[in-house]
């Protein structure tokens, strides 16, 4: 639901941005290691706020599932579309429903693939900003630059991570 919904509003203006800015970040902090005492969740004495706990956070977790589904079938034909959608879906979620487990040990073995993916991420983002409709009046000529601002996200997303790691070792050493 959360999908046919984000496909439906990708025409708002600024909409594909911010979505691509968020997708940027979640690129970034894909690759940038997460300190252990960064995050804290608190458990909860009633079952309905654990329940509550549950959904926020599988909405939270499911937005950059949605984003990156969305617009990478946007780029198809629209009568591709949803059906791009469909199959984004049945491959994505048994694989984090099924294999997380499996893919857990792929990732500890090849850990290139963050990276790749980081990069996936950077190349949607950066393909849906120049193809942001809020931005195009002002820059006429940038969603000829589709290629292009698909190499920029991956350069942003992989510098950016890059960097941050780095000063993070500088500050641990």
């Amino acid at each position: 639901i959360l999908i046919a919904f984000a496909v439906t509003i990708m025409t708002i203006p600024y909409l594909k941005f911010c979505g691509g800015l968020l997708l940027l970040w979640i690129g970034i902090k894909l690759i940038v290691p997460h300190d252990e005492g960064d995050q804290e969740v608190h458990a909860s004495k009633k079952l309905w706020g654990a329940v509550k706990t549950i959904i926020i956070a599988d909405l939270v977790m499911s937005i950059d599932n949605v984003i990156a589904i969305a617009g990478a079938a946007e780029q198809a034909p629209g009568h591709h579309q949803m059906a791009l959608v469909i199959f984004g879906l049945l491959v994505s979620v048994p694989f984090i429903l099924g294999g997380s487990q499996f893919i857990l040990k792929i990732l500890d073995r090849f850990p290139i693939i963050v990276y790749a993916g980081g990069a996936l991420l950077g190349w949607i983002a950066g393909t849906l900003m120049v193809d942001d409709p809020g931005i195009s009046p002002h820059f006429p000529n940038l969603p000829e630059l589709h290629m292009e601002g698909g190499i920029a996200g991956i350069v942003f997303v992989l510098g950016a991570a890059l960097l941050i790691k780095f000063f993070k070792s500088r500050k641990s050493a």
